[in-house]
């Protein structure tokens, strides 16, 4: 069969393509840089806050009265947010769910951490 000359045309540009896609499997990685943490510390907790002791007081002495409160006040949510999740998943004919998005973030902020003060 002869080869066209659209046909050489088209082999080449395919060679070289996948030539250059080849090579660059080749390529090394750059060395991490010194400003960019890599490995645990990249990934890890962050590091411990500093606190005072002043706070250390106030965070023994109003820390259970806080989270009396706290208890409280998660408490009413469910009462509340319960039948409020059930009505935004009837209500909403689209499915878009973004009642049910902010209905999750109250319990998130309403019942989740911090259970301390400071």
């Amino acid at each position: 069969m002869p080869h066209t000359r659209r046909g050489l045309v088209v082999q080449r540009v395919t060679t070289v393509l996948l030539g250059g896609v080849l090579l660059g499997g080749c390529a090394t990685v750059a060395p991490p840089s010194a400003a960019a943490p890599t490995g645990a510390e990249a990934y890890g907790p962050p590091p411990p806050r500093e606190v005072s002791p002043v706070a250390t007081v106030f965070n023994v002495l109003f820390s259970p009265i806080y989270f009396a409160f706290k208890v409280a006040v998660c408490g009413a949510t469910v009462v509340v947010g319960g039948p409020a999740t059930i009505l935004a998943g009837v209500t909403d004919p689209y499915s878009y769910g973004w009642q049910r998005q902010q209905l999750a973030d109250g319990f998130t902020s309403n019942c989740g951490p911090p259970y301390t003060l400071f």
